[in-house]
């Protein structure tokens, strides 16, 4: 049976630049409020023995997750599929996003990927991840993907998933899985 700990990054640097960043090669980390919320983070998750850290490769999942472990020997693993939402706006103002795009759900415009696709990504994750028998694994990514982690996890449907907040900065969505069923639903 895994534990799953989902985490969020701390804040980032394009949120309060309200710039769009869905390119992991561009440096674009915490700030210091992102700092101190891992930090905060790394205290609360303290006496947990993570197996391994599975992390976007973004530098801000990369600098959350390496406060988060700061003084554990733990192994992580860079996994594309927990990464951002592509958009396929990087660099542009968000609000260009609600403009051109009405949710995240459905759209599949301009390179941009829809919401199914980000679900996908993740299933397609946990069932590597379950084939490691692991027993608590951190999971260290972006807002969209505890989305669908809640979604895969509680079988909330995507359109009621979007009716609730998406989860804040350094939150933890904590799920315990005997085994993904190999009939699921594929999500596409």
């Amino acid at each position: 049976m895994t534990t799953y700990y989902f985490v969020r990054h701390g804040q980032a640097e394009h949120t309060i630049a309200g710039v769009i960043n869905d390119n992991p090669q561009k440096a674009i980390g915490l700030t210091v409020r992102g700092i101190v919320e891992a930090n905060i983070l790394r205290e609360k998750l303290n006496d947990i023995d993570f197996d391994c850290a599975f992390v976007s490769p973004y530098p801000r999942t990369k600098e959350a997750a390496n406060i988060i472990l700061q003084d554990k020997n733990i192994p992580q693993v860079f996994d594309e599929r927990l990464g951002e939402f592509r958009s396929g706006l990087d660099g542009q103002h968000s609000r260009v996003f609600y403009q051109v795009y009405k949710d995240k759900i459905l759209p599949r415009a301009l390179g941009c990927e829809s919401f199914y696709d980000v679900l996908a990504r993740l299933t397609s994750c946990i069932r590597d991840i379950e084939e490691r028998n692991l027993m608590n694994v951190l999971i260290v990514t972006h807002g969209d993907i505890l989305r669908a982690a809640r979604c895969l996890f509680t079988n909330t449907s995507v359109f009621d998933e979007f009716q609730v907040k998406t989860p804040v900065n350094c939150d933890v969505l904590k799920y315990t899985l005997p085994i993904i069923r190999k009939k699921q639903k594929q999500w596409t």
